[in-house]
Parts: structure tokens; sequence; C-alpha cells
């Protein structure tokens, strides 16, 4: 099953109490892409405030492939698809990562709690979500992931 109709819930999933996972098969990445993963917690160890994790794909110079996900910001993870869409054939330049943070920020459905509030979890998906394309440029332009 897909990823995405595994959660269900804070803390709740499809599995039934008679059940355990038993395997994620996640595909080998191309070797023109990259991943990066962010997040933003109190400390390096502590549950995420915030988390961003990028899947990029470029053909030449433009994006022929991303899935993002986000964490932290919504009942369960989720992708932001909507910023996804916005990227897909399109040369990344900074006017358009400016423009993929902030439908990320949109697409998130963060609540208030004891670790962050979520106004302000809101504004750091979408500044991680930049931060994570950026690096996923660069190590592109590096030629490695």
């Amino acid at each position: 099953m897909p990823l995405e109709e595994f959660f269900l819930g804070p803390s709740k999933t499809v599995l039934q109490n008679d059940e355990i996972l038993a395997e994620i098969q996640v595909p080998a990445p191309s070797p023109d892409s990259t991943t990066v993963y962010l997040k933003h917690g109190k400390r390096l160890s502590d549950i995420a405030i915030v988390g961003v994790a990028i899947a990029i794909r470029m053909d030449g110079n433009k994006c022929s492939d991303v899935k993002m996900a986000l964490a932290s910001v919504g009942p369960t993870p989720m992708r932001a698809k909507k910023a996804e869409a916005l990227m897909i054939g399109e040369q990344i330049n900074e006017k358009l990562i400016e423009q993929v943070g902030k439908t990320v920020s949109e697409e998130s459905r963060p609540i208030d709690d004891l670790r962050a509030y979520a106004d302000y979890r809101r504004e750091r998906v979408g500044i991680l979500a930049k931060e994570a394309i950026k690096q996923a440029l660069q190590q592109i332009k590096l030629g490695g992931s």
C-alpha cells in the first residue's frame, strides 16, 4: 500500500491489533536525483517541530520529478502536492523557490501544541522547504546525492 494511505491520524495507522509492519520498500534513486531531509527541533535528538523531506530529479536545468513530504504540520505526515506541481517541468530559480515555500506553508495544517504554535510551524515549514530545495540543487550540481 502507498505510504500516504498508511497513516490515519495522530498515532493511528491502518494496522490492526494482530498485524505488524514487516517491510517498507523504497525505490533506489536514479543517478540524476537526490534527497534532502531537514527538521527543526530544540535539540538534534528531539522529535521534529517541523520536518521537510524532498526527493528531486532534474533533467538538465528543469525539474522532471519531485516528491515533498512534510512532518509535524498536520495530523499525519503529508505530501505537499500543490508545491510539487509548481516545480514539475520548470527551471528552479529563486522566484519559484519562494513560490514553493509559500505554497508549502499554505498546504500545511499544523496545530498548536506544547512544542510550537501552528503559526510558527506554518512559517518554519515554508522556510525549511526552500532550504531543502536549495540543498538538493546544490547536491545535484556537485554530482552527489
